[in-house]
């Protein structure tokens, strides 16, 4: 058997049988036609999900302001990035001095 791309409504509905209406996981897999395996992992993805609770807002800040400061450190190595790629040609010359063309062909 190959891969088969599932829907995200039936996840979701196979994972709230589980869940929220108690019912097996082979029970679920025989009614929807899933594979156990892979409905106990979007399980314990689901569950991790409910345990985990919603950041503070001092967690959204700091990260917010880490994320700004991210940006502004990749907006600065662009600019490097590009300058170093305009000057490449010129300091290559320098090092390599100028190729003569070969009279030969």
């Amino acid at each position: 058997m190959g891969y088969r791309p599932i829907d995200p409504a039936l996840k979701r509905r196979a994972v709230c049988l589980v869940l929220d209406e108690n019912r097996s996981v082979p029970a679920v897999c025989g009614l929807l036609g899933l594979g156990p395996t892979a409905l106990r992992r979007w399980v314990d993805q689901e569950r991790q999900l409910r345990d985990t609770p919603p950041p503070t807002p001092e967690q959204v800040a700091k990260y917010e302001a880490e994320l700004a400061a991210l940006r502004e450190q990749v907006a600065t190595l662009e600019a490097e990035k590009a300058v170093l790629k305009k000057q490449l040609p010129f300091h290559m010359e320098r090092l390599l001095g100028k190729r003569r063309r070969s009279s030969r062909r």
